[in-house]
This record gives structure tokens, sequence and C-alpha cells, in this order.
């Protein structure tokens, strides 16, 4: 999300760096400030998200320690696999905008898949079906963005 919303922002930080081309300690203090903001928040969501994780998964306190252990041996795989599976896989055959699309694509599939499978009986027709077309339009819309970036030839 955050790369999608920097965009290009090398422009910005070319004329940053213009700007205070002179003055080396107040360029880079302004750059670390600028991206210290930009940053602040995703950071913040994203160290917030493993201890959500453990207190959805723990079901008693009897098994915390294993339900814990488990989700972060869960955790660590999927780091592993992710950096793995990006570097020797992804961005060779796919270039890095269209893995970063096709990555996006099967997140907003987990996040449909998952919901409907711990909700399925909560939730009236019109709410299960709005998921449901909410996540299709996500996935065709970054299936056609891939589409598009492979057309033009932007790998």
């Amino acid at each position: 999300m955050v790369s999608q919303f920097l965009g290009n922002s090398q422009f910005f930080f070319a004329k940053l760096i213009y700007s205070f081309k002179d003055d080396f300690v107040l360029l880079s203090s302004m750059k670390a400030l600028i991206l210290f903001l930009i940053l602040l928040g995703p950071t913040i969501t994203l160290g917030a998200t493993f201890p959500l994780v453990a207190k959805i998964y723990t079901r008693s306190m009897e098994q915390i320690g294993a339900s814990v252990g488990f989700a972060y041996a869960i955790n660590t795989m999927g780091a592993l696999l992710g950096s793995f599976s990006a570097g020797f896989i992804l961005i060779p055959l796919l270039g890095k905008e269209n893995s970063l699309s096709l990555v996006v694509g099967i997140q907003m599939l987990t996040v449909v898949v998952i919901y409907l499978s711990i909700y399925p009986k909560g939730q009236s027709k019109p709410q299960r079906l709005t998921l449901i077309i909410l996540g299709i339009v996500g996935l065709v819309h970054t299936s056609l963005s891939s589409l598009g970036q492979t057309a033009t030839g932007d790998r």
C-alpha cells in the first residue's frame, strides 16, 4: 500500500535534494522526517497485527503457549516462503509490478475465503453477496492492471 501511495516519489525526493543541496545535515533531517511520517502508520498497524492474530487464535488460557507458538511458526514459515518465492520465482518470471498485482489479488482472495469460512451463518445473504462481489471486483481490477502492464511491456 505504501509503495502504491508513494508512486513516483523519486521526483519529490529529487526536488528535495536539489533544494537542500548545500546543507547535507538539513537534507538528511528532512528526508528522515518525511519518511518517518509516511511510514509511521503502516509500522504501527503491522506491529499490532501479530498480537491481534495471537489473541484471535488463542481459544483458552491453558493452550496459550501452544497457540502463540504455532502462530509464530506459521508466521516464520510464511516470511521465509514469501521472501524466497518473491525473489526467486515471482519477480524473475513476472516482473515487480505484475508480481505485486498477483500478490494483492491472492491476499484479497484469501481474506474473502477465510471470512466466509469463519462467519458462514452469522450474515444475511446480501452481506455475503456484497463481500463476494467486492472480492471479485478487486481480483478483476488487479488482474486487469497486471495484464495492462504486460501488454505495454512493463516488467
